[in-house]
């Protein structure tokens, strides 16, 4: 099948290309505590610290980037127009008016908390749509 769009269309096709990015991020707790507790940084980040100054500058700018590729997967994101859906449309415009926010070149770069906010709402979202269509969705607890 041949694409027909650069990010992707459709409901839980752009949510799994959102997801994906997620990945890009991964060790970016385990970063945060090991640089709070000790100091340290992976080497890829500690040439980037000497050009941001300061480790919340590096942190932001790594999450905006993040933001930044990630967006483009909610362009032609699509929810079915019926009245049932409207809980996941919102919480879905949310995510979109979280991740543009964190994007965004003249506003404050975001922070550990939009990342952790934006994967909180992505889950909320995922257990929207199997509600929507009937199911019993759990979250678990290991997530």
């Amino acid at each position: 099948m041949k694409a027909k769009t650069d990010y992707g269309a459709g409901l839980i096709t752009c949510l799994i290309l959102f997801a994906q990015h997620i990945g890009e991020l991964k060790d970016i707790w385990w970063i945060v505590a090991d640089y709070e507790a000790n100091k340290r940084l992976p080497k890829e980040w500690q040439k980037s610290l000497k050009i941001w100054e300061t480790f919340d500058n590096l942190l932001g700018s790594k999450i905006q980037t993040w933001a930044y590729a990630a967006s483009d997967h909610l362009n032609e994101i699509e929810v079915p127009k019926d009245i049932n859906w409207n809980t996941a449309r919102d919480k879905i415009e949310m995510l979109k008016k979280l991740i543009y926010k964190c994007r965004a070149i003249n506003s404050p770069l975001p922070t550990i908390d939009d990342f952790d906010s934006a994967i909180k709402m992505l889950n909320e979202i995922a257990v929207e749509i199997d509600k929507t269509i009937g199911l019993n969705p759990d979250i678990g607890k290991l997530q």
